[in-house]
């Protein structure tokens, strides 16, 4: 099954491939047709056990893959880090790479920098997005817990209408 994850400003194309994703990169020939070629080796086959979203967090792209996938310079990517925006894995200490979860975050950073928005009220933004969502998963389990104490008290108070009754 082949199908195409995202293709890039770059003309750069990731695609899965039997559970391995693979880049492409496209380029014009003569004729106006576009040539592609591999451009990165491919990833060995994921656990059947990962979840999403630990396969969203696994660190796989590697700085130049993530510039040409992001249209970001790696100079800005290394900013981008040193400013704390973002903290890509690193493989044996020293090369960097990225996660789906980092793309995203990079392409958050990217819009807010073409706003006008500098580090540090990227840096705030993306703490605010964070507090968000950690607090809607706080109002969902307490809504959870909520609707189980109910059910838990109509049961109590069913249970208590029968013996009544009999």
């Amino acid at each position: 099954m082949l199908n195409y994850i995202m293709i890039t400003k770059n003309n750069a194309a990731i695609k899965e491939h039997d559970n391995r994703f693979v880049m492409l990169v496209f380029r014009d020939n003569e004729g106006g047709q576009l040539e592609g070629g591999f451009t990165m080796k491919r990833r060995s086959k994921v656990s059947q056990s990962m979840s999403d979203d630990e396969h969203r967090r696994l660190p796989k792209y590697s700085i130049g893959v993530v510039s040409q996938l992001v249209g970001i310079p790696p100079q800005t990517l290394r900013r981008y880090e040193e400013a704390g925006l973002l903290d890509p894995a690193r493989q044996d200490g020293k090369n960097r790479l990225y996660s789906d979860e980092n793309l995203a975050i990079l392409q958050e950073i990217a819009e807010l920098a073409n706003q006008g928005v500098n580090a540090v009220g990227i840096r705030h933004i993306l703490q605010m997005r964070r507090q968000v969502i950690t607090l809607e998963q706080e109002v969902n389990e307490v809504r959870t817990l909520l609707m189980r104490v109910q059910h838990t008290e109509y049961i109590i108070e069913t249970s208590e209408d029968l013996k009544k009754d009999s």
